[in-house]
């Protein structure tokens, strides 16, 4: 405690959106969390977790009703607008690995519920050669810290390898995404028997899905009646 204060004194903490002064340790400052449009609090589709329109009154997407993602659920803490964005790119382009312990907090106290339920994390990999210009796997260190909540869960950081270094997606349309991680994703540990398993899939952020549909699929072709739940820290909330 006394080692915080300390810290807190030499280095205060800023909102991530405004810089401005927070005399607690959240992301952002009163004024800008409210902005934050949590993704938990919205009517949103069962499977996916985009926003439904009107005419989609069973709980499902018109995607994921004509064809169903590879994973059963995906929950995240916020939606991705102007406020949230801020704490993934400061961790991911800014080097200010700290946020990756608060993030995962947040998860803690917003997703516990379906995080407990789990026997098993598994972060989205990056290949090699973003690995070494980034130094450090975003989704990795935020699940390194995740999983200290949950005792009873077990982190496996090795078992999914990105085997083709891929574009990045910002720019991509929704097919091209599709085919940009076509057989991206390689399962490299067989020493660990996932069959029977709950797992969960830890991504930073989801866009279109295409990512971790992927992964789950792999992961499907591999390990007999599991279940998969996608939790990330933002959900874009864009229909491609």
């Amino acid at each position: 405690m006394i080692i915080s204060q300390l810290l807190n004194f030499i280095l205060p903490n800023q909102c991530l959106s405004c810089y401005q002064l927070i005399a607690n340790d959240d992301l952002w400052c009163s004024k800008c969390s409210v902005l934050a449009l949590p993704h938990v609090l919205e009517y949103h589709c069962d499977i996916c977790g985009i926003s439904l329109l009107s005419s989609e009154t069973k709980n499902t997407c018109i995607a994921c009703f004509n064809k169903r993602p590879y994973y059963d659920s995906l929950y995240a803490c916020y939606f991705y607008n102007h406020i949230s964005k801020h704490p993934i790119l400061s961790l991911k382009h800014g080097d200010h690995i700290y946020i990756a312990s608060k993030i995962a907090h947040y998860m803690h106290r917003m997703l516990a519920r379906y995080i407990e339920k789990a026997d098993v994390i598994l972060p989205i990999p990056l290949h090699n050669n973003k690995l070494k210009k980034r130094k450090f796997n975003q989704s990795q260190m935020i699940a390194q810290h995740l999983v200290k909540y949950f005792p009873n869960i077990v982190l496996y950081d090795d078992i999914l390898t990105r085997s083709r270094d891929t574009v990045s997606q910002g720019h991509l349309s929704a097919s091209n995404r599709k085919n940009n991680v076509k057989d991206a994703f390689i399962i490299t540990n067989d020493g660990e028997n996932l069959n029977n398993r709950h797992i969960i899939l830890l991504d930073d952020v989801v866009t279109s899905g295409a990512t971790v549909n992927q992964c789950s699929q792999v992961l499907r072709k591999r390990y007999n009646n599991i279940t998969i739940t996608i939790i990330c820290f933002l959900r874009t909330d864009y229909r491609f």
